[in-house]
């Protein structure tokens, strides 16, 4: 799904930016050493002098910055992937009577959720752009024997907790998923990445890595970032291992689109 190549990207170019600045890093020294400073105009001499000198190019104060922004693109990353969900149901068109068939949890998550978006109508939220009368006309098609239920991914995304290994597995419960981590760590793909020790180590290693994050990611954000250190390779490492997660949690998830609505086969041509 889009999301997940939207990620993968994002992660992709993070990790080019800080490859770039480790380049400069390594070699401005020795270039200031070929730069015969004192002929470049006065401008261009304080342009040199700042670049190479500025503490803004000391990698290892980049890092805490760099694992702060992988952590919350995934954080936005599994919020896209539930609106994707709700737009893709949509698109492929699901009754009510099937949703409550095949789902129930479903519409009952959508209705809380858009209840809650719905209540912002007198004070919307900075960072909620939401079409109330949109909301409410969806909504309706989910409470009665509709042709189609629109699903509203905008409300269907927001979360209550906070994305540790818990609150992850709440999140994905509003799409009618019960998350087993260890059913979800016999992909090979996510064992490597956590060191490959089969499903049930990786699982714990899986968990144990998204709550740690978490408060990591919550104290650089509330101002501790100076008391923090990383290295590059736990950078490295972070970025391997969310990619590995998004990548299972889309196939999870388009896995549950399928289920609830599965592609329609294609007409045979009539025999002569």
């Amino acid at each position: 799904m889009g999301a997940s190549s939207i990620f993968v990207t994002y992660v992709d170019e993070l990790i080019y930016h800080l490859d770039t600045i480790t380049s400069f890093s390594r070699v401005r020294d020795t270039a200031l050493k070929q730069i015969n400073v004192g002929a470049l105009p006065q401008a261009e001499r304080d342009l040199a002098l700042g670049a190479f000198k500025s503490p803004a190019f000391s990698v290892d104060r980049l890092l805490p910055m760099f694992f702060l922004s992988l952590h919350t693109g995934f954080e936005e990353f599994l919020r896209q992937l539930v609106i994707e969900f709700a737009d893709e149901v949509n698109s492929r068109g699901l009754s009510y009577v099937e949703a409550l068939s095949r789902c129930p949890p479903l519409l009952q998550w959508n209705m809380k959720q858009t209840g809650a978006g719905l209540l912002t109508v007198f004070e919307p939220l900075d960072h909620l752009d939401l079409d109330f009368n949109a909301l409410a006309k969806n909504l309706a098609t989910t409470l009665g024997d509709s042709e189609q239920a629109l699903l509203n991914g905008s409300t269907l995304a927001i979360r209550e907790r906070s994305f540790n290994s818990t609150g992850i597995a709440y999140y994905f419960k509003r799409l009618g998923l019960t998350l087993s981590w260890t059913e979800m760590c016999k992909e090979k793909s996510l064992q490597l990445a956590f060191g490959g020790t089969g499903p049930t180590k990786t699982a714990t290693d899986v968990q144990t890595f998204l709550d740690a994050s978490l408060k990591a990611r919550n104290r650089l954000a509330h101002s501790q970032a100076a008391s923090m250190q990383f290295t590059r390779q736990e950078i490295d490492s972070n970025a391997v291992k969310l990619k590995a997660l998004a990548a299972v949690f889309d196939s999870k998830v388009q896995n549950q689109i399928n289920f609830l609505c599965p592609p329609r086969k294609a007409k045979q041509p009539a025999r002569k």
